[in-house]
């Protein structure tokens, strides 16, 4: 695996934007600059990134000129073969070329670009894939993050959450106070560098060249930003903050690949029309820093009142109610047989620091590295907003109201901007016109009851309110999203099993299965796509020393969740290292794809031309596992007959609403330990 020389410098340049004094009061940010925070301290406190090698662009300070000057002079700073990250979190558009192939390039927008009668002082995909090319001729270990967008559509609802987008600029480049020109040459003020004959130009290299692009979302999608409730109402781009929670887990072999796969089902998870991208050098190593050192650790300090601080926040997965171990000043290994100063247990959890209380031992005033020991889940229920239409129903709603109250999974939001979804109750319509509420519902026949999710898409089919058991069914919807949302949300616990399980995905090729999305030497190249009515299968392998126990779990397209192996109250061989498990290859065990009934629900119909994005998850554990309490159709809170597994019980607290809801997960794992491999495919019609 290729990686950066022991002694390559770090750089590191972090945009982020909350502010736009040009745009509109609706177009401002409010997760940006804690993105950028939190990249900042997992860079430091993580990856060994010099604090001032780390620049922060922020707000008014990240203006057309300041971003083109901060490019050029990282550009300028950078050696050979050093380790460069760039970050740019803030507004994403477009604005009209007629040169471009589509006639329209991608954007980011500075603090200081508007739209009419405000200039557009946009930087266009061209101009940064001109510093790209330049950038790279220096060092091939470049990460790209880059959480905004380049387009929305008017079919989202506005109870969705906050988007970082803005309108396309179409007036004339040039013209005026319109788009700015294109710069072909460099100039004074411009990048210097090449782009292509035809002159187009985006933000992707060559696929062999050494760099990395994590973006939030597809160019016709929107990045949202989730608001962070267990870090105090903290709001951080949604790609940022399930990444960062990822980076802050990463080990010594960890791939930009593995950190991917399990951050960008989360994010699709909460935000259904949000996909994020991976391009480039997908599996290299994190930062291509071939020396980070294998333990991971958060600084940890002791005030003079005998609390405790630790250097990282909600963005990082921390969790209050969790207990951390503190060892000495330049702890290298657990393995070394050092001996922890001080036990804690955290009990406030802010964006970027937490607070603990001592619970044995003292830190210090020299502080120590602190490892987390046991990790507490805390409430995992969904939040649900009752819009305020549905008073037109009143018994209705009070039996919804009531539904909600009483069940283990959901719970009633009545502020703003914090719930999981929002219920409707539409009157019958010819057809949605501006401003009308759930425009993706389109012409109603009668009264129907319509859920629309946080990305501002109908979440589940719009059901007429006369229609027999609708508020049963509501509710029987709204505790399927739950559950689909706790269980896509599981994720690797950092034990001895990470990065020793593989999952392919295979399809057919004449008389033969082949692995998707991968060229001849098995480097993937794309999402694997397939269509309605193709045959999907999926080959599993280890290379742990001991014999594992597999299962493999589809996250449908409807928000189904189901157990494609092995099969319902089947037994399994646990399968010995290196032997491959293949399933769905077989007769009799076809797997056999296809769009949900009714599927899509609403909104973008041009999705049907790139498809579906779905999701498979595999954990593997070392002991037999009871995953009935995540598929959607068991029935929930049966008391276990025997001793459960540690994944088990997290499984049957998180998902049923019963138990402590603060399952403990001991790290380093004893008995009992378990890993998640994901992967997601394209489903076309």
């Amino acid at each position: 695996m290729p990686t950066a020389p022991v002694k390559a410098t770090r750089w590191a340049l972090l945009i982020g934007i909350d502010r736009y004094p040009n745009l509109p009061a609706q177009a401002q940010l409010a997760g940006c600059v804690n993105d950028v925070e939190a990249m900042a301290e997992l860079l430091i406190n993580r990856f060994s990134f010099p604090a001032g090698n780390v620049e922060r662009l922020l707000n008014g300070a990240a203006t057309r000129a300041g971003i083109r000057a901060a490019l050029d002079s990282l550009t300028e700073r950078v050696g050979v073969d050093d380790v460069v990250v760039v970050q740019y979190s803030g507004h994403g558009s477009r604005m009209a070329d007629p040169k471009a192939p589509d006639g329209m390039d991608e954007t980011i927008v500075p603090s200081d670009s508007g739209r009419e009668p405000h200039e557009n002082r946009d930087i266009c995909d061209t101009e940064i894939h001109r510093w790209l090319l330049r950038l790279t001729e220096r060092t091939g270990h470049l990460t790209l993050i880059f959480d905004s967008c380049h387009s929305g559509h008017i079919l989202r609802d506005p109870f969705g959450a906050k988007g970082r987008w803005v309108e396309p600029d179409l007036r004339p480049a040039g013209g005026g106070g319109g788009a700015p020109r294109r710069e072909r040459d460099a100039g004074p003020d411009g990048l210097a560098g090449e782009i292509g004959p035809d002159g187009t130009g985006s933000y992707r290299l060559p696929l062999g060249s050494k760099y990395v692009l994590l973006a939030g979302c597809r160019s016709t999608e929107t990045s949202f930003e989730v608001l962070a409730r267990e870090a105090g109402e903290v709001q951080h781009g949604a790609l940022t903050y399930f990444l960062c929670q990822e980076l802050a887990k990463a080990g010594a072999v960890t791939t930009f690949r593995d950190v991917f796969e399990v951050a960008a089902p989360q994010v699709t998870s909460r935000y259904p029309s949000q996909h994020p991208q991976l391009e480039g050098a997908r599996d290299l190593q994190v930062f291509g820093i071939s020396e980070l050192e294998p333990m991971r650790f958060v600084p940890a300090r002791q005030d003079a009142a005998g609390g405790v601080k630790l250097a990282a926040g909600a963005a990082c997965g921390m969790s209050a109610g969790s207990t951390w171990l503190v060892y000495p000043p330049g702890t290298k290994s657990l393995a070394s047989g050092a001996r922890p100063l001080a036990r804690l247990e955290v009990t406030r959890v802010r964006a970027l620091e937490s607070d603990a209380k001592l619970l044995e031992g003292e830190v210090g005033t020299a502080g120590g590295r602190a490892v987390e020991h046991t990790h507490r889940y805390g409430e995992t229920r969904f939040d649900v907003e009752i819009d305020a239409s549905a008073k037109r129903l009143p018994e209705a709603a009070a039996a919804l109201r009531a539904g909600i109250a009483a069940s283990p999974l959901l719970s009633l939001q009545h502020g703003e901007g914090t719930a999981a979804a929002r219920v409707y109750l539409l009157p019958a319509r010819r057809g949605a016109v501006a401003g009308d509420a759930v425009p993706a519902a389109g012409a109603l026949a009668a009264d129907s009851w319509a859920v629309v999710g946080v990305d501002g898409e109908l979440s589940m089919p719009v059901h007429a309110a006369a229609e027999p058991g609708v508020v049963g069914l509501l509710l029987e919807n709204l505790e399927k999203r739950a559950r689909y949302r706790a269980a896509m949300e599981l994720a690797d616990p950092g034990g001895p099993l990470s990065g020793r399980v593989q999952l392919a995905v295979l399809g057919r090729e004449g008389e033969r299965w082949v692995e998707r999305g991968v060229d001849g030497q098995g480097v993937t190249l794309a999402e694997p796509v397939f269509r309605a009515g193709e045959r999907i299968a999926f080959k599993i392998a280890h290379c742990n020393p001991s014999p594992l126990y597999f299962y493999l779990l589809d996250f449908g397209l409807s928000g189904a969740i189901s157990l494609v192996y092995p099969a319902m109250g089947g037994q399994q061989k646990a399968a010995s290292r290196d032997a491959a498990t293949l399933v769905g290859t077989e007769e009799g065990e076809e797997i056999t794809l296809a769009l949900p009934p009714g599927f899509p629900y609403g909104g973008d119909r041009a999705a049907r031309q790139t498809g579906w994005v779905e999701t498979v998850k595999l954990f593997a554990t070392t002991e037999e596992a009871d995953f009935g309490a995540l598929l959607q159709r068991t029935v929930r809170g049966a008391a276990p007959q025997q001793a459960e597994s540690p994944l088990s019980r997290l499984l049957r607290t998180s998902l049923t609403g019963h138990g402590t809801r603060e399952m403990e997960v001991s790290r380093p794992a004893a008995a009992g330990d378990w890993t998640v491999v994901q992967r997601s495919f394209r489903l076309l019609p």
